[in-house]
């Protein structure tokens, strides 16, 4: 016979707050079952609804500009917290920032995508290439749909847009950053919530 925790799980005290009325209990469910990739790909969805971007499947910059700081900060703590503070958008800010910021390709570009893991051995690693696996994958490495170039479709352009205009990787990875800063979210706001909650 298997007993249930008494305890709750770390994701269910974690308010599922959205500007818009997007529903992030597929995403709980997922993370706390450390389905990563199914995780991932439903952060890519979550992200296009709490922006009104589904019909673009993609983002610009003033969408990234303008994301709600309740759903950033939802999704966020979602994957903070499931992951033990290995993955999210927090962490991978901060890995950003210890890598210069960079806002052109270059060696901080670079460095930053060894880090997490999306570059190796001189060359992109492509989304099936990722592990995964919480316990092989590099700080930093999830989520990673957008960072990397995942769209659901064909391999596109890293650097700045893809044809459709659409930022990705360093677009992508700059912009949201910053708008991690203009929403006040930090790691170090996950390792607070962490404490409070033990």
């Amino acid at each position: 016979m298997v007993s249930e925790s008494k305890y709750p799980h770390p994701l269910e005290a974690i308010v599922l707050d959205s500007k818009n009325g997007v529903d992030y209990r597929k995403l709980c469910d997922l993370l706390k079952t450390g389905q990563w990739r199914e995780a991932d790909r439903e952060t890519i969805q979550v992200m296009l609804k709490a922006a009104n971007r589904v019909n673009e499947h993609w983002f610009n910059s003033e969408s990234l500009q303008k994301f709600p700081c309740k759903d950033l900060r939802t999704i966020d703590r979602l994957w903070m917290t499931a992951s033990n503070g290995h993955f999210g958008f927090s962490i991978q800010k901060k890995i950003w920032e210890d890598c210069g910021s960079a806002i052109s390709p270059g060696k901080n570009w670079t460095q930053f995508c060894v880090r997490v893991g999306w570059w190796k051995n001189d060359d992109w690693v492509s989304y099936e290439e990722l592990s995964f696996n919480q316990s092989l994958s590099p700080k930093g490495q999830l989520p990673g749909g957008f960072g990397i170039g995942w769209f659901g479709y064909d391999w596109v352009d890293l650097w700045n847009t893809d044809q459709d205009g659409g930022f990705l990787g360093l677009g992508f990875v700059s912009s949201l950053s910053q708008r991690l800063a203009n929403c006040s979210i930090k790691q170090s706001a996950f390792q607070g919530l962490r404490a409070r909650d033990t």
